[in-house]
């Protein structure tokens, strides 16, 4: 589908969750590479999974189904979320933007979000180290997709 040549491909709802989604693969890319490594001892799909089925089915193979369908989701709310920021804001200094949400999304998902909703928690100062690089990645990703994709108003144009 040609978005520049479709008007209803450019629903800046869609656009705005599609970027977000992009943006949470954008996070977990290098995570999945770490854990294939043995860098990592856990997915981001292993935590949402946690907060979603028993701990006995993280691990497997539909716990991390459903693992991977949250952390998409969520992505594409933090999406819409970015999108109204921008439009409220403007898109100046996007890339400072990005790093703020990511930041933001990193210290409000680690203090908050696991502590509460997850059913394990990565304790080690190494992976807290890693996911805030890897929010830098989420926030840059989303920012850059949703300016750009955002729809006609304050925040067209980014790049």
């Amino acid at each position: 589908m040609n978005l520049e040549a479709d008007p209803r491909a450019r629903d800046v709802i869609v656009m705005a969750s599609a970027a977000g989604m992009i943006a949470s693969l954008a996070k977990d890319a290098p995570n999945m590479i770490l854990y294939w490594l043995g860098a990592a001892k856990v997915l981001y799909w292993h935590l949402a999974a946690s907060a979603i089925v028993r701990p006995r089915y993280v691990y497997t193979l539909l716990g991390v189904i459903v693992g991977a369908l949250a952390d998409l989701a969520l992505g594409g709310a933090l999406g819409i979320l970015i999108l109204l920021v921008l439009r409220r804001f403007g898109n100046d200094w996007w890339w400072y933007k990005g790093m703020i949400a990511g930041i933001i999304i990193w210290l409000v998902g680690f203090s908050l979000g696991i502590q509460l909703l997850a059913g394990i928690r990565p304790d080690y100062p190494a992976f807290a180290l890693e996911a805030a690089v890897e929010h830098q990645f989420f926030g840059l990703a989303a920012v850059f997709l949703v300016g750009r994709w955002g729809g006609p108003g304050e925040c067209a144009g980014v790049g």
